[in-house]
């Protein structure tokens, strides 16, 4: 009962004892290798010394042979990202688990680099079945301190070509974290999936395209509970990489989505490694005293309310960064009395890292006002920011393009408005761009859906058509 609020602002209970020691941590690199990894960018110097390994080794002549006239060089896309790999074997805990997966035409598994690569290819490709059962034979990665250098050696020998078989790896990937809680996968692309399993390159019709989706939005469900997917495109502004598709895998296992810059790459990579996993299997409940209604989603007028006082949300994986949005509302009239002070309490359960299950429960009072300037004056704008960038990218995983286009767009201006401070309105500036990006992404989404309708059309007609000559030409021989 809320009347019956607890006296501590947060309180935690242990519900069940740790089994054993907490598990070492599981990265899976799983890197795009196709063809279009090769584009370049200017960088300024010379280039460091393993990519003139590289160069030399690939080239077959010495590195005395190398010449980098003047001032600048050139870094590919597979180059930066190689950097950037190579980078965290450095900076992360020796007992670190890590394991390899690249794509392109085909997925090769390298796992922890000490065994022999598996390659999956052709048909296999198909099948998420199929993908899974050739990683159920992969051992174990060992530990970095025992298998840097070899995955070190394998990163920096791979070299691009090909198509772009991202949902077949991305099978793989998970397949390999599977079991091992808190697990991240790192994939990194730069364009979008073409071949195999999860293609989104021209699908055929809207239910080719439908399917796709729906193939993501399984991947998601399965990792929910133990794995976080980060998706981190290295493609330009511009180029097609279906964000918006993959976002639902970020979205439901709190991963992060985003664009790299090849020329920063590594520390970018950094920051998402930094981000680690402090619990999973969380469910978050949320109740708030009458009369007000919670939503995990922004209430449209119109729409039905989301429902009570009261909502659970399973969350999943739970990071040091992550965050539950929600909503709420008076469930009364606009002349209706409101209390001055509205209890609210939030109930975690989760695992920790080393197997105990454990309840928090947070419970707190907030001031009501019906002042509108003095409600705008308490706004954190990077929680409304978060918080409607989250509401729509659901819908955009939905489908409803239109909708999260007029979400994320209306809010500017509460946001313009609540920016008292420089630095609020430097992140309305930051979260403008952003929409600017999202905006971009969606109106691909529906130029593909539009191409796929006049395809349609255009079949149809053309099946018309044939249709058509075909009777003619019988009539003709009947004639005849």
């Amino acid at each position: 009962m809320l009347s019956e609020v607890p006296s501590a602002g947060e309180v935690d209970y242990i519900l069940v004892p740790a089994a054993g020691k907490a598990r070492d941590d599981l990265v899976v690199f799983c890197l795009d290798v196709s063809g279009s990894m090769c584009v370049s960018y200017e960088m300024p110097g010379k280039p460091p010394r393993k990519i003139v390994e590289q160069l030399a080794r690939q080239g077959g002549f010495g590195e005395q042979e190398m010449a980098f006239p003047g001032d600048c060089w050139y870094i590919t896309r597979l180059q930066a990202l190689q950097s950037a790999v190579d980078k965290q074997l450095d900076t992360l805990p020796d007992s670190t688990r890590v394991a390899l997966v690249t794509f392109a035409e085909e997925v090769v598994l390298y796992g922890d680099c000490r065994i022999e690569p598996r390659v999956l290819a052709g048909g296999k490709l198909e099948s998420p079945d199929v993908l899974r059962s050739a990683c159920e034979a992969m051992p174990t990665p060992g530990p970095l301190r025992d298998t840097k250098e070899q995955i070190r050696k394998k990163i920096w020998d791979v070299v691009e070509g090909g198509r772009t078989a991202l949902g077949p790896s991305l099978v793989a990937a998970q397949a390999i974290a599977k079991g091992h809680a808190g697990a991240q996968v790192i994939l990194v692309t730069d364009g979008v999936a073409n071949i195999g399993v999860g293609s989104l390159d021209q699908p055929k019709d809207v239910a080719s395209f439908n399917a796709a989706k729906n193939f993501y939005r399984a991947c998601a469900s399965v990792a929910q509970r133990e794995t976080v997917i980060h998706i981190l495109s290295l493609a330009d502004m511009g180029e097609n990489v279906n964000l918006a598709v993959l976002s639902v895998l970020c979205q439901q296992t709190g991963g992060r989505l985003d664009r790299l810059e090849p020329r920063r790459a590594a520390d970018e990579i950094g920051s998402v490694l930094d981000e680690k996993a402090i619990a999973t299997d969380v469910e978050v409940t949320i109740l708030c005293g009458r009369p007000f209604w919670l939503s995990m989603a922004a209430p449209s007028e119109g729409a039905p309310a989301a429902v009570a006082p009261y909502l659970s949300h399973y969350v999943g994986i739970a990071r040091t960064n992550s965050e539950v949005p929600f909503s709420f509302r008076a469930s009364c009239k606009r002349d209706s009395p409101v209390p001055d002070v509205l209890p609210f309490q939030v109930q975690i359960r989760y695992t920790r890292p080393d197997g105990t299950k454990a309840l928090r429960v947070i419970t707190t009072r907030r001031h009501v006002t019906r002042e509108l300037g003095k409600a705008q004056e308490g706004a954190d704008i990077a929680i409304v920011s978060g918080v409607v960038n989250k509401q729509a990218t659901l819908l955009a995983a939905e489908g409803k393009y239109e909708e999260a286009r007029k979400l994320a767009l209306d809010n500017q201006t509460l946001l313009r408005d609540v920016a008292r401070t420089e630095d609020a309105r430097n992140l309305v500036q930051m979260y403008e761009k952003e929409v600017a990006d999202i905006c971009k992404e969606l109106d691909e989404q529906n130029a593909l859906l539009d191409t796929i309708d006049c395809n349609i059309d255009r079949l149809a007609v053309q099946s018309d058509s044939l249709s058509v000559e075909l009777c003619m030409q019988s009539e003709k021989k009947s004639a005849a």
